[in-house]
């Protein structure tokens, strides 16, 4: 029997995205990867098992109507260590990680690919996007005013990016991967290992994805707590104190006012808050006005911000309690697998 004709092989990119609790959101995030003009392509989903809510009927619905697509199924793994079994379990040339709270342009991966291959110095690609704001209008003011990655890239000056979601899959196995012991800024330890093994990350300019951000207050507490206690494995490992110490400043802070309370008075204390929140928002004001350009979006999101700031403050605390408990062999460090 002949053997079918057209290209046989593993295809060009592989699309890795991990699904673990995140149901809500897995379904848009998975319908915008079957839209990708790019035809090269394979979504690899790696479903940790171990989740409580719909993701599995999520993966498997789309699994049946998508025949470009693979589960590996896992349990008890972080984020990183399930990516790192996505990219390992295919042999497609350029890899993709997506994330489960984004939306993704039709384009992204196509335009990622094209840079690559205009640029043979290149290891990975940074594509440019925004955030998906849903919730309050106050909140949606809030992140409109941080603006796109574009807008931040030419308010820092910055030509080379610090983080990466596409990348050639050698640049990958020459470094080994994402680190495991990471929760948090995963993407951008991984970035600066494949910069550091001599190759360039490009950057493809645009709205190219979308990332979802939380809709209420109480969950945009929780996820700057979560993200606090996490970055502090991050912070730990590259030894930057000064990022540590600038984290910690807002809870500093507060307990200095707690410590004047008894010491200077009440109305002192009060006066010493009404100081360094006002500070805090005028610079926070603005940030936030030069990026989103609005200066209601800025005056509404000066209050939320040190806010969020106040919280991931508390979890990097928290974060640094912990790490500090395990690296004495008290507990186990569990600031977090996802």
């Amino acid at each position: 029997m002949p053997a079918p004709v057209g290209k046989t092989g593993p295809p060009r990119a592989s699309v890795i995205i991990t699904a673990y609790n995140n149901g809500d959101a897995l379904g848009e995030c998975l319908s915008a990867l079957s839209r990708q003009s790019y035809r090269e392509k394979e979504i690899v989903i790696v479903l940790d098992t171990s989740s409580s809510d719909n993701t599995a009927n999520v993966v498997e619905s789309f699994a049946l109507s998508f025949p470009s697509c693979r589960v590996i199924k896992c349990e008890g793994v972080g984020r990183s260590q399930a990516r790192n079994i996505g990219w390992r379990g295919c042999d497609s040339e350029i890899i993709m990680f997506a994330d489960g709270d984004d939306t993704y342009e039709p384009e992204y991966l196509s335009r990622a690919v094209a840079s690559l291959d205009s640029d043979e110095e290149a290891g990975g690609v940074c594509l440019g996007g925004t955030a998906l704001a849903s919730g309050s209008p106050a909140l949606q003011r809030y992140y409109r005013a941080f603006g796109g990655t574009d807008a931040r890239f030419r308010q820092n000056s910055q030509s080379d990016p610090g983080w990466a979601w596409v990348y050639r899959r050698k640049c990958l196995e020459e470094v080994g991967g994402f680190d495991e012991t990471l929760a948090q800024a995963e993407d951008k330890d991984l970035c600066s290992r494949v910069k550091k093994a001599g190759y360039r990350i490009a950057y493809v300019g645009g709205v190219n994805w979308y990332h979802r951000k939380p809709g209420t207050y109480p969950r945009l507490i929780r996820k700057e707590v979560a993200s606090g206690r996490r970055r502090v494995v991050f912070e730990a490992k590259r030894k930057d104190l000064s990022s540590l110490t600038k984290s910690l400043l807002p809870f500093a802070f507060l307990l200095l006012v707690l410590v004047a309370i008894p010491i200077a008075g009440l109305v002192y204390s009060l006066a010493l808050i009404l100081l360094g929140t006002a500070g805090y928002l005028l610079a926070s004001l603005s940030r936030h006005r030069s990026h989103s350009g609005s200066l209601v979006d800025a005056l509404v999101s000066a209050p939320i911000a040190l806010t969020a700031r106040i919280a991931f403050s508390s979890g990097v605390v928290y974060g640094l309690i912990v790490l500090s408990l395990a690296r004495s062999g008290i507990s186990h460090p569990d600031l977090g697998r996802f």
